[in-house]
């Protein structure tokens, strides 16, 4: 069960995202856009996204199944011929924590099906170095 939409964006909206890139932080705030990202895109205007596995519906799920859903998403992006780069979002007082992939060569399409696979809320999405937007998955 998901908790509703309305008690959800406040959180969403203030997280912040980052995508760890080898030795670089590459921080993505909701709205707003990231130079930072065209160093990891194949192509200036491709679609990119943040997905996660963990807190299915956005509730509070124990550390031992968040990680094995985490681990499960990792082996089916392995799978597939997609740019990928370990990514996390926290609240800003640092109360909620999740972690996940930011990815690239990949559609919409395809990220909306993984996302919804592990029965997330929502997905961080952008286009090149664009805003970050919350795409919704109701």
């Amino acid at each position: 069960m998901r908790l509703p939409r309305t008690r959800l964006e406040g959180a969403f909206s203030t997280a912040v995202y980052t995508v760890h890139a080898g030795d670089r932080s590459i921080v993505l705030h909701l709205d707003r856009a990231n130079l930072e990202l065209r160093t990891l895109l194949p192509q200036r205007q491709s679609y990119w996204a943040l997905i996660g596995a963990v807190n299915p519906g956005s509730r509070a799920y124990p550390a031992l199944l968040n990680q094995r859903r985490h681990q499960r998403l990792q082996a089916l992006i392995r799978q597939r011929n997609w740019i990928c780069w370990p990514a996390s979002g926290h609240s800003p007082d640092q109360d909620w924590h999740e972690v996940g992939f930011w990815l690239s060569g990949l559609g919409l399409a395809q990220a909306q099906m993984l996302a919804r696979r592990f029965a997330q809320a929502a997905l961080l999405e952008g286009i090149g170095t664009g805003p970050a937007r919350l795409r919704w998955l109701e």
